[in-house]
């Protein structure tokens, strides 16, 4: 697939080129606005620059040593203090004391935490989950690491959405209704509902038309339409799409024009004309964006409550909607289709579910964080209730506790609670996230260490999360999991920012399932598997490195302290150092050392 983002820029004209074949001049000038993908790209590529604890301390990392080695001097001095060896302890030897302790302890120890990290790093990369470390320092950040956020589909979920049913709208008795149960078939639903199946989404096919590159859901919908409706597709022209019956070549539908998915309104739509000739404008999404596009008189009143109760069964929902547009309608003749126009006044057509398994390693992983004081929460694209569902699988969401949603900009009952001892744990969709930010703050600090999903999250609102962790709690060390685009701004901004691929490990029971390998690089750390297991590697391996570090500069320091007290010993029996032994002791021992504590590595059987 080819993607143009124009952030920013407006291309008014665009002439072939007289240079090269297939070369082209275009007018473009800057309108000073932005796009959503455009803001997107400038919170991933100039996201603020990468400071460790340890960088941060530094100051009084360097005031520790000047004062150690102040405290040695004196403590000699005063140790010699009437003796016959005083006289051996004079300014001059005061100020050589404390110069050795430095020499020894303020380059070795400034950057033994930095050498364990690169240790740590060369053997994330060398060991079974293959992760690159982008951000050495970050090493020593996730050693602290209070809070855990995970992405949902891709990561705590298998990536793979498997097709369950449709429920598609009826008219009974003058009223409009959902089915009662759910039909496993897409052929016995609806003409436009299978229209619908076949034909909305943005999928394309690479590799000579072998294999379907794009969204996980769409691809699955394509491969029922193959399957249920023996329908296919190909290009037609510059921008259409033909879909045709495998078997007989007969026309099935012609897609004149198709709208990515956009994060923000969590919908997807195309233009597609029928085999009767028809045009409709259909969209899919999010149920609840979904049903603020379509005309009150042409939702079923159970709409939104059958809906919720399949989220909360565990399965992924999609809502689909309708509108038939006149051959005259002037958009059609458009290259500029307003989209907002298009997406008004639909009719609801059906819904589209889909079953999203646990991968099988989310919950020990889940619980592995928890056993170890740090805080799991979901930071999810999808509706609050299907994120809920999947919570109380993975533990985040513990058994016993209570389950309060908010959605709407109010909460005067759930902010009256938060100071007492109760086992609740809340549900936040991102409007409610923000009312809360922007209106009452000290309320979403008592809330949010509650809460166990954020919903409806776009790329903007997992960042915005990630930073009101970092920011309003103390600074927070804060991790973020995640294996898709949407999740890069998150990943970058993050502590300990893990990014996922979608390869399988060996042994794996979807290995086999076709996949497009992909992973992102603008994550602190970047895991050539889809296992969660691969955060407990870094998570280990950080907290190793803050172990070899702390025991590094515990070594030097003390080092320092016995290398000044055997030389005083030395000199006040008219002894020293040989060249020799001070060039050992300078350049092998101290190295050899650090060399060894930076390499200690984790257990096998750590948890």
């Amino acid at each position: 697939k080819r993607h143009v983002i124009y952030a920013g820029s407006s291309v008014l004209e665009v002439i072939p080129g007289q240079a090269a074949p297939g070369a082209a001049v275009a007018l473009v000038v800057a309108t000073g606005s932005s796009t959503r993908k455009g803001g997107l790209l400038q919170v991933m590529f100039e996201a603020r620059p990468s400071v460790s604890s340890f960088e941060k301390a530094k100051t009084w990392t360097i005031l520790l040593q000047l004062f150690s080695a102040i405290f040695i001097g004196v403590f000699f001095f005063l140790l010699n203090l009437g003796t016959a060896y005083a006289r051996n302890f004079d300014t001059l030897q005061f100020i050589l004391m404390q110069a050795a302790f430095l020499r020894l302890s303020s380059p070795v120890g400034a950057t033994g935490m930095l050498q364990a990290a690169r240790m740590a790093a060369a053997r994330l990369r060398a060991g079974r989950f293959r992760v690159r470390t982008m951000a050495q320092s970050k090493l020593v950040d996730a050693s602290q690491l209070r809070v855990m956020l995970f992405d949902k589909t891709g990561t705590l979920t298998e990536e793979e959405q498997v097709f369950h049913g449709v429920l598609p709208v009826v008219s009974h008795e003058g009223a409009m209704e959902l089915e009662q149960t759910v039909l496993p078939s897409v052929a016995d639903s609806p003409a436009l509902l299978q229209l619908a199946v076949a034909t909305c989404n943005t999928a394309a096919k690479i590799n000579g038309g072998t294999e379907l590159a794009g969204n996980s859901i769409e691809c699955e919908l394509l491969r029922v339409a193959r399957e249920q409706l023996g329908t296919d597709f190909r290009e037609q022209g510059q921008a259409m799409l033909e879909h045709r019956y495998v078997e007989t070549n007969e026309r099935f539908a012609t897609v004149l024009k198709r709208f990515e998915f956009d994060q923000k309104l969590q919908l997807q739509s195309v233009l597609v004309q029928g085999a009767h000739e028809k045009i409709y404008v259909l969209t899919k999404g999010s149920p609840v964006r979904v049903m603020r596009r379509c005309d009150p008189k042409k939702l079923p009143e159970d709409f939104e409550a059958r809906a919720q109760a399949l989220s909360k069964a565990g399965f992924y929902v999609l809502a689909v909607a309708a509108r038939e547009l006149s051959s005259s309608d002037p958009s059609l003749a458009s290259d500029n289709v307003d989209r907002d126009a298009l997406e008004r006044d639909l009719g609801l057509v059906g819904l589209l579910t889909f079953r999203n398994e646990l991968k099988r390693d989310t919950r020990g992983v889940v619980t592995q964080f928890r056993d170890a004081s740090i805080l799991p929460q979901m930071v999810t694209g999808d509706n609050i209730y299907a994120g809920g569902a999947i919570a109380a699988k993975t533990m985040i969401t513990l058994v016993d506790a209570q389950t309060a949603h908010g959605e709407a900009p109010y909460c005067p009952g759930v902010c009256a609670r938060t100071h007492e001892n109760v086992r609740v744990r809340f549900l936040l969709t991102q409007d409610a996230f923000r009312f809360l930010r922007r209106t009452n703050v000290s309320a979403l600090r008592k809330i949010l260490p509650r809460t166990a999903v954020l919903g409806s999250m776009t790329p903007d609102g997992k960042s915005e999360a990630v930073l009101f962790w970092q920011r309003a709690f103390g600074g927070y060390t804060v991790g973020m999991c995640g294996d898709g685009g949407n999740d890069s701004a998150a990943l970058r901004i993050s502590d300990m920012g893990v990014a996922l691929s979608n390869r399988a490990e060996d042994g794996d029971s979807t290995a086999d399932v076709p996949r497009n390998h992909e992973i992102t690089y603008l994550a602190p750390f970047a895991a050539d598997t889809s296992s969660l297991r691969a955060c407990i590697h870094v998570l280990k391996e950080a907290r190793v490195v803050a172990e070899n570090g702390l025991a590094i500069f515990q070594f030097v320091l003390l080092f320092g302290f016995s290398f000044n007290f055997l030389r005083q010993y030395l000199q006040n029996q008219s002894s020293w150092f040989s060249e020799s032994f001070g060039f050992i002791m300078d350049l092998v021992s101290t190295m050899v050392a650090v060399a060894v504590l930076a390499d200690g590595r984790p257990r096998e059987d750590a948890k």
